[in-house]
Protein backbone atom coordinates (compact mmCIF):
# COMPACT_ATOMS: atom_id res chain seq x y z
CA UNK A 1 0.00 0.00 0.00
CA UNK A 2 1.37 3.39 1.45
CA UNK A 3 4.90 4.12 0.50
CA UNK A 4 7.36 5.16 3.39
CA UNK A 5 6.58 8.98 4.24
CA UNK A 6 8.12 11.29 6.37
CA UNK A 7 6.22 11.90 9.65
CA UNK A 8 6.03 15.68 9.08
CA UNK A 9 3.56 15.25 5.83
CA UNK A 10 0.98 15.34 8.23
CA UNK A 11 1.47 17.18 11.47
CA UNK A 12 -1.68 17.73 13.33
CA UNK A 13 -1.92 14.02 13.97
CA UNK A 14 1.58 13.40 14.33
CA UNK A 15 1.29 15.35 17.83
CA UNK A 16 1.69 13.12 20.52
CA UNK A 17 3.32 10.39 18.58
CA UNK A 18 7.14 12.01 18.39
CA UNK A 19 7.82 10.18 21.95
CA UNK A 20 6.62 6.72 20.79
CA UNK A 21 8.92 6.76 17.58
CA UNK A 22 12.10 5.93 19.56
CA UNK A 23 10.47 2.50 21.45
CA UNK A 24 8.98 1.69 17.86
CA UNK A 25 12.45 1.99 16.28
CA UNK A 26 13.85 -0.14 18.45
CA UNK A 27 11.06 -3.05 18.37
CA UNK A 28 11.36 -3.21 14.70
CA UNK A 29 15.04 -3.75 14.66
CA UNK A 30 14.70 -6.81 17.34
CA UNK A 31 12.22 -8.11 14.88
CA UNK A 32 14.25 -7.41 12.15
CA UNK A 33 16.91 -9.88 13.94
CA UNK A 34 14.73 -12.37 14.64
CA UNK A 35 13.37 -13.36 11.65
CA UNK A 36 16.63 -14.65 10.57
CA UNK A 37 16.12 -17.31 14.46
CA UNK A 38 12.69 -18.86 12.57
CA UNK A 39 13.33 -22.12 11.54
CA UNK A 40 13.94 -23.35 7.60
CA UNK A 41 10.72 -23.61 5.61
CA UNK A 42 11.28 -27.38 4.14
CA UNK A 43 11.73 -28.36 7.65
CA UNK A 44 8.23 -27.13 8.96
CA UNK A 45 5.83 -29.42 9.70
CA UNK A 46 2.38 -28.22 7.48
CA UNK A 47 -0.38 -30.57 8.93
CA UNK A 48 -2.24 -29.99 5.79
CA UNK A 49 -1.58 -31.23 2.24
CA UNK A 50 -1.22 -28.94 -0.64
CA UNK A 51 -3.40 -29.50 -3.68
CA UNK A 52 -3.54 -27.89 -7.18
CA UNK A 53 -5.69 -24.79 -7.61
CA UNK A 54 -5.72 -21.01 -7.14
CA UNK A 55 -4.16 -20.18 -3.69
CA UNK A 56 -5.36 -16.32 -2.71
CA UNK A 57 -2.84 -14.86 -0.67
CA UNK A 58 -2.48 -12.04 1.60
CA UNK A 59 0.88 -10.41 2.15
CA UNK A 60 1.73 -7.75 4.39
CA UNK A 61 0.46 -4.17 4.22
CA UNK A 62 3.96 -2.70 5.53
CA UNK A 63 5.47 -4.52 7.98
CA UNK A 64 7.26 -7.66 6.16
CA UNK A 65 6.95 -9.88 9.50
CA UNK A 66 2.62 -9.95 9.09
CA UNK A 67 3.09 -12.34 7.16
CA UNK A 68 2.07 -15.85 7.86
CA UNK A 69 4.33 -19.12 7.92
CA UNK A 70 1.39 -20.70 5.81
CA UNK A 71 1.58 -17.90 3.46
CA UNK A 72 5.74 -18.81 3.24
CA UNK A 73 5.45 -22.42 2.63
CA UNK A 74 2.71 -21.48 -0.35
CA UNK A 75 5.01 -19.25 -1.75
CA UNK A 76 7.79 -21.37 -1.81
CA UNK A 77 6.33 -24.62 -2.52
CA UNK A 78 3.89 -22.92 -5.36
CA UNK A 79 5.09 -23.83 -9.57
CA UNK A 80 3.96 -20.14 -10.15
CA UNK A 81 3.05 -16.76 -8.16
CA UNK A 82 0.81 -14.49 -9.96
CA UNK A 83 1.48 -10.94 -9.05
CA UNK A 84 0.03 -7.62 -9.32
CA UNK A 85 3.72 -6.10 -9.56
CA UNK A 86 6.43 -9.05 -9.71
CA UNK A 87 8.90 -6.24 -8.55
CA UNK A 88 7.38 -5.68 -5.46
CA UNK A 89 6.78 -9.41 -4.72
CA UNK A 90 10.07 -9.81 -5.44
CA UNK A 91 11.18 -8.11 -2.44
CA UNK A 92 9.06 -9.66 0.02
CA UNK A 93 10.48 -12.81 -1.33
CA UNK A 94 13.93 -12.12 -1.73
CA UNK A 95 13.71 -11.21 2.21
CA UNK A 96 12.20 -14.30 3.24
CA UNK A 97 15.36 -16.02 0.85
CA UNK A 98 12.29 -17.94 -1.68
CA UNK A 99 13.26 -17.92 -5.31
CA UNK A 100 9.99 -19.17 -7.09
CA UNK A 101 8.81 -18.17 -10.54
CA UNK A 102 6.62 -15.16 -11.18
CA UNK A 103 4.89 -13.49 -13.59
CA UNK A 104 2.90 -10.41 -13.94
CA UNK A 105 -1.04 -10.59 -13.40
CA UNK A 106 -2.68 -7.47 -12.85
CA UNK A 107 -5.60 -5.15 -13.88
CA UNK A 108 -3.80 -4.54 -17.20
CA UNK A 109 -3.04 -8.13 -17.84
CA UNK A 110 -4.77 -9.67 -21.41
CA UNK A 111 -7.09 -12.32 -22.03
CA UNK A 112 -3.88 -14.85 -22.73
CA UNK A 113 -2.13 -14.44 -19.45
CA UNK A 114 -5.49 -15.42 -17.63
CA UNK A 115 -5.96 -18.55 -20.11
CA UNK A 116 -1.64 -19.59 -19.13
CA UNK A 117 -2.92 -19.38 -15.06
CA UNK A 118 -6.09 -21.39 -15.62
CA UNK A 119 -4.34 -24.17 -17.93
CA UNK A 120 -1.66 -24.62 -15.43
CA UNK A 121 -4.42 -24.91 -12.40
CA UNK A 122 -5.96 -27.52 -14.89
CA UNK A 123 -3.08 -29.47 -15.22
CA UNK A 124 -3.00 -29.91 -11.70
CA UNK A 125 -0.22 -26.99 -10.79
CA UNK A 126 -0.47 -25.01 -7.85
CA UNK A 127 -0.44 -20.99 -8.12
CA UNK A 128 -0.11 -18.48 -5.81
CA UNK A 129 -2.07 -15.26 -6.63
CA UNK A 130 -0.87 -12.08 -4.55
CA UNK A 131 -1.32 -8.55 -5.12
CA UNK A 132 1.26 -5.30 -3.49
CA UNK A 133 -0.03 -5.49 -0.19
CA UNK A 134 -2.71 -7.02 1.35
CA UNK A 135 -5.42 -9.55 0.08
CA UNK A 136 -5.83 -9.87 -3.64
CA UNK A 137 -9.54 -8.59 -5.09
CA UNK A 138 -10.15 -6.19 -1.49
CA UNK A 139 -9.68 -3.24 -4.37
CA UNK A 140 -6.76 -5.28 -6.17
CA UNK A 141 -6.92 -7.11 -9.11
CA UNK A 142 -7.90 -11.12 -9.36
CA UNK A 143 -11.50 -11.38 -9.62
CA UNK A 144 -11.76 -11.97 -13.01
CA UNK A 145 -9.58 -14.93 -12.55
CA UNK A 146 -11.16 -16.46 -9.67
CA UNK A 147 -14.32 -16.50 -11.49
CA UNK A 148 -13.24 -17.97 -14.13
CA UNK A 149 -11.35 -20.79 -11.75
CA UNK A 150 -14.85 -21.55 -10.19
CA UNK A 151 -16.90 -21.61 -13.43
CA UNK A 152 -14.10 -24.42 -14.63
CA UNK A 153 -14.66 -26.40 -11.17
CA UNK A 154 -11.02 -25.71 -10.46
CA UNK A 155 -9.93 -25.09 -6.99
CA UNK A 156 -9.71 -22.07 -4.99
CA UNK A 157 -8.45 -21.23 -1.87
CA UNK A 158 -8.35 -18.22 0.50
CA UNK A 159 -5.38 -17.45 2.77
CA UNK A 160 -5.94 -15.41 5.03
CA UNK A 161 -4.27 -12.56 6.54
CA UNK A 162 -3.48 -8.52 6.42
CA UNK A 163 -5.77 -6.45 5.07
CA UNK A 164 -5.43 -2.51 5.73
CA UNK A 165 -9.34 -1.94 5.47
CA UNK A 166 -9.69 -3.89 8.61
CA UNK A 167 -6.71 -2.50 10.37
CA UNK A 168 -8.20 0.32 10.41
CA UNK A 169 -11.44 -0.63 11.32
CA UNK A 170 -10.57 -2.51 14.16
CA UNK A 171 -8.17 0.51 15.62
CA UNK A 172 -10.47 3.19 14.62
CA UNK A 173 -12.57 3.64 17.79
CA UNK A 174 -15.66 3.93 15.99
CA UNK A 175 -18.37 1.03 16.04
CA UNK A 176 -17.23 -2.15 14.04
CA UNK A 177 -20.75 -2.99 12.97
CA UNK A 178 -22.55 -3.33 10.91
CA UNK A 179 -19.73 -1.95 8.79
CA UNK A 180 -20.24 -1.02 4.60
CA UNK A 181 -16.73 -1.10 2.59
CA UNK A 182 -16.27 0.72 -0.86
CA UNK A 183 -12.93 0.90 -1.60
CA UNK A 184 -12.12 3.60 -3.79
CA UNK A 185 -14.87 5.95 -4.94
CA UNK A 186 -15.89 6.61 -8.56
CA UNK A 187 -13.53 8.75 -10.54
CA UNK A 188 -16.34 10.63 -12.39
CA UNK A 189 -18.30 13.44 -10.02
CA UNK A 190 -22.19 13.02 -10.29
CA UNK A 191 -21.19 9.48 -9.89
CA UNK A 192 -19.39 10.10 -6.81
CA UNK A 193 -21.62 12.64 -5.18
CA UNK A 194 -24.59 9.81 -5.96
CA UNK A 195 -22.65 6.95 -4.06
CA UNK A 196 -21.76 9.88 -1.27
CA UNK A 197 -25.59 10.63 -0.90
CA UNK A 198 -26.37 6.47 -0.88
CA UNK A 199 -23.48 5.85 1.90
CA UNK A 200 -24.57 8.56 3.41
CA UNK A 201 -28.55 7.01 4.40
CA UNK A 202 -26.70 4.14 5.57
CA UNK A 203 -27.27 2.78 9.45
CA UNK A 204 -23.66 1.24 8.95
CA UNK A 205 -19.73 2.79 9.68
CA UNK A 206 -18.54 3.31 6.21
CA UNK A 207 -14.54 2.21 4.90
CA UNK A 208 -13.76 3.58 2.11
CA UNK A 209 -9.76 3.89 0.32
CA UNK A 210 -8.03 7.42 -0.66
CA UNK A 211 -5.12 8.77 -2.45
CA UNK A 212 -2.91 10.79 -0.41
CA UNK A 213 -3.64 13.60 -2.86
CA UNK A 214 -7.48 13.58 -3.01
CA UNK A 215 -7.43 12.83 0.76
CA UNK A 216 -9.04 16.58 1.87
CA UNK A 217 -11.04 16.86 -1.11
CA UNK A 218 -12.43 13.57 -0.87
CA UNK A 219 -13.64 14.26 3.15
CA UNK A 220 -14.75 17.60 2.25
CA UNK A 221 -17.51 16.32 0.00
CA UNK A 222 -18.48 13.13 2.54
CA UNK A 223 -18.55 16.30 4.69
CA UNK A 224 -20.83 18.15 2.70
CA UNK A 225 -23.06 14.37 1.87
CA UNK A 226 -23.13 13.53 5.49
CA UNK A 227 -23.02 16.12 7.33
CA UNK A 228 -20.66 16.27 10.32
CA UNK A 229 -19.55 12.94 11.45
CA UNK A 230 -16.74 11.05 13.69
CA UNK A 231 -13.65 9.53 11.35
CA UNK A 232 -10.74 8.03 11.50
CA UNK A 233 -7.93 8.29 9.29
CA UNK A 234 -4.95 5.98 8.74
CA UNK A 235 -1.80 5.87 7.01
CA UNK A 236 1.37 4.10 7.11
CA UNK A 237 -0.64 1.12 8.47
CA UNK A 238 1.61 -1.26 10.47
CA UNK A 239 5.15 0.54 9.45
CA UNK A 240 7.12 2.44 12.24
CA UNK A 241 5.81 6.03 11.15
CA UNK A 242 1.67 4.27 11.50
CA UNK A 243 0.08 7.26 12.45
CA UNK A 244 -4.46 7.32 12.93
CA UNK A 245 -6.32 10.63 13.43
CA UNK A 246 -9.52 9.75 15.15
CA UNK A 247 -11.92 13.28 15.50
CA UNK A 248 -14.28 14.94 13.82
CA UNK A 249 -14.23 15.08 9.88
CA UNK A 250 -14.42 19.09 10.34
CA UNK A 251 -11.48 19.66 12.57
CA UNK A 252 -8.94 17.26 10.65
CA UNK A 253 -10.31 19.12 7.28
CA UNK A 254 -9.72 22.62 8.86
CA UNK A 255 -6.19 21.48 10.51
CA UNK A 256 -4.64 19.67 7.87
CA UNK A 257 -6.02 21.36 4.19
CA UNK A 258 -2.95 23.15 4.24
CA UNK A 259 -0.43 20.62 4.62
CA UNK A 260 2.09 18.79 2.73
CA UNK A 261 -0.18 15.63 0.54
CA UNK A 262 0.70 12.75 2.22
CA UNK A 263 2.11 9.82 0.24
CA UNK A 264 -0.15 6.54 -0.76
CA UNK A 265 -3.31 5.26 0.06
CA UNK A 266 -4.83 5.91 3.42
CA UNK A 267 -7.96 4.30 4.54
CA UNK A 268 -10.72 6.54 6.14
CA UNK A 269 -13.36 5.49 8.34
CA UNK A 270 -16.88 7.18 8.63
CA UNK A 271 -19.06 6.74 11.77
CA UNK A 272 -22.55 5.70 11.28
CA UNK A 273 -25.66 8.55 11.91
CA UNK A 274 -27.06 7.69 15.08
CA UNK A 275 -30.55 8.42 14.20
CA UNK A 276 -32.02 7.19 11.01
CA UNK A 277 -35.96 7.42 11.68
CA UNK A 278 -36.41 9.96 8.39
CA UNK A 279 -34.48 8.35 6.31
CA UNK A 280 -34.29 9.20 2.26
CA UNK A 281 -33.45 7.18 -0.45
CA UNK A 282 -32.21 8.87 -3.82
CA UNK A 283 -34.97 8.61 -5.51
CA UNK A 284 -37.47 10.29 -2.62
CA UNK A 285 -35.05 13.07 -2.45
CA UNK A 286 -34.64 13.48 -6.09
CA UNK A 287 -38.51 13.77 -6.30
CA UNK A 288 -39.06 16.03 -3.75
CA UNK A 289 -36.40 18.43 -4.90
CA UNK A 290 -37.43 18.55 -8.34
CA UNK A 291 -41.04 19.24 -6.89
CA UNK A 292 -39.17 22.01 -4.62
CA UNK A 293 -37.85 23.55 -7.89
CA UNK A 294 -40.73 23.26 -9.87
CA UNK A 295 -42.52 25.70 -7.26
CA UNK A 296 -39.52 27.58 -5.76
CA UNK A 297 -36.59 29.15 -6.41
CA UNK A 298 -33.24 27.06 -5.58
CA UNK A 299 -32.28 28.70 -2.27
CA UNK A 300 -36.08 28.39 -1.23
CA UNK A 301 -36.44 24.59 -2.25
CA UNK A 302 -33.63 23.78 -0.24
CA UNK A 303 -34.40 25.24 3.01
CA UNK A 304 -37.86 23.63 2.64
CA UNK A 305 -36.12 20.25 1.58
CA UNK A 306 -33.75 20.84 4.79
CA UNK A 307 -35.88 21.50 7.32
CA UNK A 308 -38.59 18.48 5.75
CA UNK A 309 -35.68 16.06 6.26
CA UNK A 310 -33.20 17.21 8.18
CA UNK A 311 -30.40 16.36 5.96
CA UNK A 312 -27.30 18.96 5.47
CA UNK A 313 -28.10 21.97 3.43
CA UNK A 314 -25.23 21.62 1.28
CA UNK A 315 -25.97 17.98 0.72
CA UNK A 316 -29.54 19.01 -0.30
CA UNK A 317 -27.92 21.90 -2.42
CA UNK A 318 -25.61 19.77 -4.43
CA UNK A 319 -28.40 17.42 -5.52
CA UNK A 320 -29.91 20.24 -6.78
CA UNK A 321 -27.53 21.72 -8.70
CA UNK A 322 -27.07 18.05 -10.19
CA UNK A 323 -30.23 17.85 -11.20
CA UNK A 324 -30.63 21.34 -12.28
CA UNK A 325 -27.76 20.47 -14.71
CA UNK A 326 -29.24 16.74 -15.97
CA UNK A 327 -32.32 19.31 -16.57
CA UNK A 328 -30.71 21.49 -19.09
CA UNK A 329 -29.19 18.92 -20.86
Amino acid sequence: MAKKAKISSIPPFSLGLEKKQNSKVIEHANSESNIRQLPDLSNLNFNQKLIPGLYILSTPIGNLMDVSLRSLIILNSADLIAAEDTRVTRKLLNYFQIKNSIISYNENSNLKVRHKIIKLISENKLIALVSDAGTPLISDPGFKLVKECIKRELEVFSIPGPTAFVSALVASGIEPSPVTFIGFLPIKKSSRNKKLFELSQSNATIVIFVSGRNLISTLKEILSSFGERKIAVARELTKIHEEIFRGSLSYYISKCKNNLTPKGEITIVVSRESNFEDNYNIDKLDNTIIEGLNNYSLKKAVDIIKNKTGLPKRMIYNRAVELKKDKLK
